[in-house]
């Protein structure tokens, strides 16, 4: 009876102690399973702050190039607007002239005669301009004669 009741007690204290091991095992499992959990969170944290910066950059760049595409909008306008003015400008000075036509007769025949003159002078230096050139030219002629005339000694002596 005793070694029987020995045995049972041997038998139960293992028992626990392999019930105890288990739970053991079962807390190591569930921590480590939160851990993983914490990790994938903190990853998905990151690629969600990932994303963000970048549709933040293309936030940045979408608004960069609106703010192109409008200052090119605003000089093409201003261009415009600058244009219709020249052209107000022109109608004003036309009937301006009108007046003045007149007394500018004179005036004007004397300059057409001083223009004359200026351009005679550009005439003469583009002139003297091809001639240096005809000569450069004359020059690599003469020298692929030479040539010729070598080649023609060098058949010879063979």
């Amino acid at each position: 009876m005793k070694k029987f009741l020995e045995k049972k007690h041997a038998a139960l204290e293992e028992e626990e102690e392999e019930e105890e091991e288990e739970e053991e095992e079962e807390e190591e499992e569930e921590e480590e399973e939160e851990e993983e959990e914490e990790e994938e969170e903190e990853e998905q944290k990151k690629k969600k702050k990932k994303k963000k910066k970048k549709k933040k950059k293309k936030k940045k760049k979408k608004k960069k190039k609106k703010k192109k595409k409008k200052k090119k909008k605003k000089k093409k306008k201003k261009k415009k607007k600058k244009k219709k003015k020249k052209k107000k400008k022109k109608k004003k000075k036309k009937k301006k002239k009108k007046k003045k036509k007149k007394k500018k007769k004179k005036k004007k025949k004397k300059k057409k005669k001083k223009k004359k003159k200026k351009k005679k002078k550009k005439k003469k230096k583009k002139k003297k301009k091809k001639k240096k050139k005809k000569k450069k030219k004359k020059k690599k002629k003469k020298k692929k004669k030479k040539k010729k005339k070598k080649k023609k000694k060098k058949k010879k002596k063979k």
